[in-house]
């Protein structure tokens, strides 16, 4: 493991524009553990340190790892070598990229009110309908025609351009956003967003 005078600019993993130093100094007694394929990424991203069974714990914080050179990381200056210990799915990105996939967004209160609106009416629904299919058997007309009619009723009674209207609200917020460059990702956010006074972020805007 070598390193001369090597920069690795770690921009694209956390939006840091300043290059990163990398040293080939070992910050933990990882030689041993390397030797015997014992490396093990810690997920939690602590520091560099042994387990109870002696094995090295490789820290993934790119803050704190000057020794480890990213996948998806760019080089500024030098050159070095070193060993690869995690691949695909087990790099730093590959669980971002997990995390971000796996990750559902919660229901905004727009989405759960209309939820909620289109379940009363759905009930609300079926009640009617019941209702009447007994009035007409009462008044002895066909199974046919109280079908028909049971059926129109429920076609009627669900709001059909309620999901239609919510969009173009939605969309309507959307461009007005984008005209003061502001970028929505997803569009049920917009609702969210119309009662922020202040958005505060670090540079990349995370």
């Amino acid at each position: 493991v070598t390193a001369s005078d090597l920069t690795i600019d770690e921009s694209n993993l956390t939006g840091e524009n300043e290059p990163v130093r990398i040293t080939a100094e070992t910050k933990s007694p990882l030689i041993s553990a390397v030797k015997t394929n014992n490396i093990i990424p810690d997920t939690t991203w602590s520091s560099h340190s042994p387990n109870e069974s002696g094995t090295s714990i490789i820290s993934e914080n790119p803050q704190n790892s000057t020794n480890i050179a990213f996948m998806g990381t760019l080089v500024r200056s030098g050159h070095g070598q070193g060993i690869v210990y995690a691949t695909g799915g087990r790099t730093r990105f590959g669980k971002i990229a997990a995390a971000v996939t796996e990750t559902e967004s919660p229901r905004t209160p727009l989405q759960l009110s209309i939820d909620l609106l289109g379940s009363q009416l759905s009930q609300a629904s079926f009640c009617i309908i019941a209702l009447i299919s007994l009035v007409g058997w009462l008044q002895g007309k066909g199974l046919l025609e109280i079908f028909t009619i049971s059926i129109s009723l429920a076609v009627a009674a669900i709001p059909e351009g309620l999901p239609i209207i919510v969009t173009v609200t939605l969309a309507l917020g959307v461009h007005r956003m984008a005209k003061h460059n502001a970028i929505v990702r997803k569009m049920p956010s917009v609702e969210t967003l119309g009662s922020v006074n202040v958005v505060c972020s670090d540079k990349t805007g995370k």
